[in-house]
C-alpha cells in the first residue's frame, strides 16, 4: 500500500491530465459551439470536398482536424481534442519551469471553472493559451516565434503579441524569428491569394466582422442589477 500511495503521489499529475482529457471528450459528446461545428465543416471543405467554409476563420485548426480525419470524420474532433489537451499539460510544465513555479500546481491551478467550460467548447482558445505559454517558456531561444506563428494561425488576434520578438536583445535571433513567422504564415497567405485575389482575405475578413462592425450585430446593455 506504501508503495502504491508513493507511486499515486509522483504520479497524480499525469492522472489529473489523463482526467481533464475524459473530461473534454465528454463535454465534446454533449455538444459543441458552433465555430467547433464550423472548424469542421471548414476541415471537410479542405479536406474532403466539403460545401461549406468560412474564409474569416483561422486555418490551423480545421487542418489538423482534417489530418486526423485518417482516423474517420467522426474520431478527428475527439483525436483533436486529445491533441490539445495534450499540449496544454506539455505547455503548462515548460512554462512553469522556465519561470520557476511549481510544475505540479502550476497546471492544477491553470484547470480553473472557466478554462473547463470554455477552453474547447468553441474549438481553439486552450490550443491558442498553450501555443503561447510555449512561445514565453522557449523565449530564449532562437526560433521561438514558431509557437507564436501557430498562436496566431489559430486565433488572430495573437498577433498582438508580435511586439516580444522585438524584445529579444540579439539581432539575429530576431530576424530569424520574424523570418520563422514570415515562413508559416506564408502558405495560408498565398492559399489566400489563389482563391480570392487576396492574401489578405481571412484576416480581414476575421477583424471586419469580430472587430470593426462587432457592434452592429451584437448589442449590449450593461445592467448593474443583473
Amino acid at each position: 500500500m506504501n508503495k502504491l500511495f508513493n507511486i499515486l503521489k509522483e504520479k497524480y499529475i499525469y492522472i489529473i491530465y489523463l482526467l481533464i482529457t475524459i473530461f473534454f471528450i465528454y463535454q465534446y459528446s454533449l455538444g459543441v459551439g458552433w465555430d467547433f461545428i464550423t472548424y469542421i465543416l471548414n476541415a471537410k471543405y479542405l479536406f474532403s470536398n466539403g460545401i461549406y467554409f468560412e474564409w474569416f476563420r483561422p486555418p490551423l485548426t480545421p487542418f489538423l482536424i482534417g489530418v486526423f480525419s485518417i482516423f474517420t470524420w467522426g474520431l478527428a474532433p475527439y483525436t483533436y481534442i486529445i491533441l490539445v489537451t495534450t499540449v496544454h499539460f506539455f505547455s503548462s510544465l515548460k512554462f512553469a519551469d522556465k519561470f520557476n513555479l511549481n510544475k505540479n500546481l502550476y497546471y492544477v491551478l491553470s484547470l480553473s471553472p472557466f478554462l473547463l467550460i470554455n477552453g474547447l467548447t468553441e474549438g481553439t482558445e486552450l490550443l491558442s493559451l498553450s501555443l503561447l505559454q510555449l512561445f514565453l517558456a522557449y523565449y530564449n531561444r532562437k526560433g521561438s516565434s514558431i509557437f507564436l506563428s501557430l498562436a496566431f494561425l489559430i486565433r488572430y488576434p495573437n498577433i498582438i503579441f508580435l511586439p516580444l520578438i522585438l524584445f529579444k536583445k540579439n539581432l539575429k535571433k530576431i530576424l530569424f524569428d520574424l523570418f520563422i513567422l514570415i515562413l508559416i504564415m506564408s502558405p495560408w497567405l498565398l492559399y489566400n491569394y489563389h482563391f480570392t485575389g487576396n492574401a489578405l482575405t481571412s484576416i480581414v475578413d476575421s477583424y471586419a466582422l469580430n472587430v470593426k462592425f462587432r457592434l452592429e450585430y451584437i448589442l449590449f446593455n450593461f445592467d448593474i442589477i443583473i
